[in-house]
């Protein structure tokens, strides 16, 4: 397994910064996500990696040896992209020896370490099929073991299982994690699907326009979001926003809502001590669950219900407030489109933008 370091790694293409100036470590044995909407560069520092890219500027090291412009056959990284790239006229232990043709290993040496991952993955079965006989989830599983068969120091995994249903990616995604806690192989998994990076990832790299703008635990990620793109992107449902700024009267600091006159006040929230200045603060954020539904005179905002979605075990009430959508999560059912609430923040929950 291998420590990767990215140094103020760049790719361009034409004018086009797909990457800038990235700095990034990803510890021996990680399992680290790379998470970011479509066109934040996941795919191109993962390429770069892998060596499919030459960076444009910038340097990347596996254990503390320059690899930047080494071809992808020498770095000694296994790939596995969104779509099962199988040949289809190959069974699947065809298939998966593909990967040693190259290597100096002996017949019966190949077959132990075939036999290994197609045990590992659970399909010793499938071994006489052809990716057209498998379903889209058994031909992952076969893109897996062909990936893991050349015992790797490097795994990385470019969204393999965007293209499935949901039922399936919940169970590929504790099997992934499973498999590489067994083999202990340092991997960069890449997605855009928040619910699979804070259940599969050791640490998370939310990236935005080419750069990671937070690194850390899942935990951390969602509890102490750096900025508010991070703060929007991690959390389902996802965090409201109100815009507006901070006032203070009578040594009580409230927030004005943009575009109102509408007054909340923060209560006991001390906040001329984490900030040096209030007049920063631009953005109150609370998470759907710290808003409740009230019925007592003392609310912070009044709202008329837009939308609901059942979830069964919960619902999320959405509405409309001064151009932006703000969710609740309530248990109550007695809710319809068009009624009238009134809510209650929970002041020790917001965060200060």
């Amino acid at each position: 397994m291998a420590k990767i370091e990215l140094k103020n790694l760049t790719k361009r293409f034409g004018d086009k910064f797909a990457v800038k100036n990235q700095n990034l470590i990803v510890n021996q044995g990680e399992f680290l996500i790379l998470l970011g909407p479509s066109g934040c560069g996941k795919t191109t520092t993962l390429n770069c990696i892998a060596g499919l890219e030459i960076p444009t500027s910038g340097d990347i090291y596996f254990n503390n040896a320059d690899v930047t412009n080494d071809p992808p056959h020498s770095r000694n990284v296994a790939m596995v992209f969104q779509s099962a790239l199988l040949y289809p006229h190959l069974n699947c232990k065809q298939n998966i020896l593909m990967s040693l043709k190259k290597t100096k290993l002996s017949d019966s040496q190949k077959e132990e370490r075939i036999n290994e991952s197609a045990s590992i993955l659970n399909i010793k079965d499938l071994m006489n099929k052809k990716p057209h006989q498998l379903s889209g989830g058994e031909r992952q599983r076969v893109a897996t073991a062909k990936a893991i068969v050349r015992q790797p120091d490097v795994f990385l995994l470019d969204e393999p299982m965007a293209a499935l249903d949901a039922a399936l990616r919940q169970t590929l995604r504790s099997e992934l994690v499973n498999l590489q806690k067994k083999l202990n192989t340092t991997t960069i998994f890449v997605t855009h699907d928040q619910v699979e990076a804070m259940t599969m990832g050791d640490r998370i790299a939310v990236m935005n326009n080419g750069k990671v703008e937070q690194i850390g635990t899942p935990i951390e990620i969602y509890n102490n979001p750096k900025t508010k793109f991070v703060a929007g992107f991690v959390g389902s449902p996802p965090m409201n926003f109100l815009n507006g700024k901070i006032i203070t009267e009578e040594n009580i600091n409230k927030f004005q809502i943009n575009k109102t006159n509408h007054i909340i006040n923060l209560e006991s929230q001390n906040l001329q001590k984490q900030f040096s200045n209030l007049n920063n603060i631009e953005t109150i954020a609370i998470r759907p669950q710290h808003v409740s539904i009230t019925d007592e005179n003392n609310y912070d905002l009044d709202l008329e219900i837009f939308g609901i979605e059942n979830l069964g075990k919960e619902l999320i009430i959405i509405c409309e407030y001064n151009n932006d959508k703000i969710r609740i999560i309530t248990e109550n059912t007695k809710f319809k489109i068009n009624d009238k609430i009134k809510i209650k923040i929970d002041k020790s929950k917001i965060l200060y933008f």
